[in-house]
């Protein structure tokens, strides 16, 4: 597969936290590129071996519930200094480079009604394993997808809202 460089304007319509990224992966040598390839093989070969045991991995969705977006990122998790906008995302990152099925699903709320899901995986080729547990898990919950409106009342609007400040 072939990738073409950003545009000027492209590059500019990012987020400053996505450019840095950008930069970070340009700056890698072919040495750099060499030695991921042999990690992103162990941690598939890893994953292979954990889906011989077992059908599926359920973990959190995200690290931390949803911040202010005024936010760019994360930079703390329990006293973890996150030093890049891709790392506050390990739980997701980790999963991706594996090419396996995984979806998101929404079970619940913080008590500030901020919205909480689970990941659920699977091993490469059983996505619809990973779909019919998903199904199950939400049947099983009965959640209602929506926040407790009793919490959103109670809460003051954000600041964006509110008239005449």
């Amino acid at each position: 597969m072939r990738h073409r460089a950003l545009d000027a304007s492209q590059r500019a319509a990012l987020k400053s936290v996505i450019r840095a990224e950008l930069g970070r992966g340009e700056s890698l040598s072919a040495i750099d590129l060499g030695a991921a390839f042999v990690d992103e093989t162990r941690l598939v070969q890893a994953a292979v071996g954990f889906f011989d045991d077992y059908d599926l991995f359920v973990c959190p969705a995200t690290q931390v519930p949803a911040f202010p977006v005024a936010d760019e990122y994360v930079t703390e998790i329990d006293g973890v200094a996150m030093r890049s906008y891709i790392e506050w995302m390990r739980i997701c990152s980790r999963l991706t480079v594996l090419g396996v099925p995984a979806l998101s699903l929404p079970v619940g709320f913080t008590d500030d009604a901020l919205p909480v899901g689970i990941q659920v995986v699977g091993r490469a080729g059983a996505d619809l394993d990973v779909l019919r547990a998903g199904a199950m898990i939400e049947s099983a919950l009965g959640l209602a997808l929506r926040p407790p409106l009793e919490s959103l009342i109670l809460q003051p609007p954000p600041e964006r809202f509110v008239v005449g400040r």
